[in-house]
């Protein structure tokens, strides 16, 4: 409480804090002020020093705008000349001395600024504070001619003036002005140059509406309020001056054949010259950088390996398939298959696919590991490929390959819901029927035996029972299963039980079956 004292003593006679501050702190913190100091209250400021007004007025009175020195083009050019003096003095003494910003000094010296300054000091203009003569003056003044004769029309004819507005019409006007122009000259040189790089931009159309008065320069009492028909004018006239959206060029395409082809040409020979890469790029309507990207494709190698893969060399786009390792093994592997006589070749199928992309996976892992000739991206491609049904299915698709059907199914395996492994010793114990297609016999899993499922056990031995023994089978069943889960039974297993009504013995035992 005593530091507290001796700061507000300390204030009080200083007259730090003015009188915004102040009254700021008397309607925020006067009233916590009264709470104990030890409670976490805020202490009192000091009353104001001598001379200062509390009034809301005060501390709310606008501040002055800062006056601002203009100088004449004579003046302009005196004070650049002190600077291109034997000893000129610095920025800071210049701007003591005359009043002028930095600003102001750095838009003098510009070559095209001072230029004007000297034409407009060697003319009757020496005594001006601004340039009277705007490149723009005419196109302005035919911008606010338009104005005026559209605020004369019949409200069903009038347009609204908005910033998109008078960007297209000024650009409307700068095209008339230089066409009228070429056909009789009236324009000064300046003129000319700078309605050519005219572009009518957001900004200059928003400074030049304000100045006509009809953007936001002019949204007081007297702001202009546009019926919907003259929205409507300006919007169907905006739609109508829209340029129309440049045509796509046509870029050629061509297979890596092709490529490999156009880059021959660019190689002399005895027989033809050496094309350059301008007459390449015209004979055949293509780019510099497309001529590049295939120079750079056959240095790395791609071109070529495009060409040479099966299927590629027709393609009009290269890609790098980290894959296409297996997917050539696979190829050839059909193809070696298909030359073989008909008796011995080896079903196609998705397990024999799988093997097949599995081991060739493994070995480029395996050689990997000693040579290190695969990137990363490779490497992790390959230690999640999987060689699933999917991936086989599309790649047979694209390879063209034809695939054996079994059981009704186009590539599928014998039974879908064993996972057996492709053994290539037991292909030559491979059942075929009378159409040349793999028998509903043949077993993909290796010579052992198979453990037959337990319900299928239970179903021998309910046959082979005395009467008295099914019954207690059936007793079991139908403690097990609920009728409602009976309705849905598929005979698929026992073929010679006849369906029994819901809920009977016979349904039991096929979905234990099953």
């Amino acid at each position: 409480a005593e530091a507290v004292d001796a700061i507000n003593e300390a204030v009080q006679e200083a007259g730090i804090l003015n009188d915004h501050d102040y009254q700021h702190h008397q309607v925020h913190h006067l009233p916590t002020a009264v709470v104990d100091v030890v409670g976490g209250g805020t202490p009192a400021l000091p009353p104001l020093a001598d001379g200062y007004d509390t009034k809301l007025s005060a501390v709310n009175k606008p501040q002055t705008q800062k006056d601002r020195t203009e100088f004449t083009a004579e003046q302009k050019l005196e004070i650049l000349a002190e600077l291109d003096s034997e000893q000129p003095p610095s920025i800071q003494a210049l701007i003591q001395k005359w009043g002028v910003s930095k600003s102001s000094l750095h838009r003098w010296k510009q070559p095209a600024k001072r230029e004007r300054l000297q034409e407009m000091v060697g003319g009757s203009q020496s005594k001006l504070k601004r340039d009277m003569n705007d490149k723009f003056g005419k196109l302005k003044a035919a911008l606010r001619s338009f104005c005026k004769e559209n605020a004369t029309k019949p409200e069903a004819e009038q347009f609204e003036i908005n910033s998109p507005f008078i960007q297209v019409k000024s650009r409307e006007i700068r095209d008339e002005l230089l066409n009228r122009h070429n056909a009789e000259p009236f324009l000064e040189e300046k003129e000319v140059d700078g309605l050519k790089h005219f572009q009518g931009s957001k900004s200059w159309a928003c400074v030049t509406g304000n100045e006509l008065g009809y953007l936001s320069a002019n949204k007081g009492e007297n702001a202009i309020v546009w019926s919907e028909k003259a929205k409507a004018n300006t919007a169907a006239y905006l739609h109508q001056k829209r340029p129309s959206p440049a045509a796509k060029k046509t870029r050629s395409e061509f297979t890596a054949q092709e490529k490999l082809n156009i880059l021959k040409e660019m190689e002399a020979s005895a027989d033809k010259p050496k094309l350059t890469v301008k007459q390449i790029c015209t004979k055949y309507n293509t780019s510099k950088s497309s001529l590049h990207r295939w120079q750079q494709a056959y240095n790395s190698g791609k071109l070529q390996e495009a060409v040479e893969s099966n299927g590629m060399g027709n393609a009009k786009r290269i890609f790098r398939d980290k894959l296409n390792p297996i997917k050539a093994a696979l190829h050839e592997f059909v193809k070696e298959n298909e030359s073989l006589p008909y008796d011995k070749q080896v079903p196609i199928i998705y397990s024999t696919l799988q093997h097949k992309a599995l081991l060739k996976k493994d070995e480029m892992l395996a050689q990997n590991q000693v040579e290190n000739n695969l990137t990363a991206d490779e490497v992790e491609a390959l230690n999640n490929f999987k060689a699933s049904n999917s991936w086989l299915r599309e790649t047979s698709r694209r390879m063209g390959w034809q695939l054996a059907f079994v059981d009704g199914q186009k590539g599928a395996p014998l039974v879908p819901e064993y996972h057996h492994q492709y053994d290539p010793a037991y292909d030559q114990q491979v059942v075929y029927d009378q159409n040349g297609h793999v028998a509903a016999g043949y077993d993909m899993q290796h010579q052992e035996q198979q453990q037959p499922p337990q319900q299928y056990v239970e179903n021998q031995a309910y046959e082979v029972a005395p009467p008295q023994e099914q019954q207690q089978y059936e007793v079991q069943a139908e403690q097990q299963l609920a009728p409602a889960e009976v309705s849905n039974i598929t005979y698929a297993m026992v073929p010679d039980v006849e369906p029994a009504p819901v809920g009977g013995a016979h349904d039991a035992i096929d979905t234990v079956n099953v």
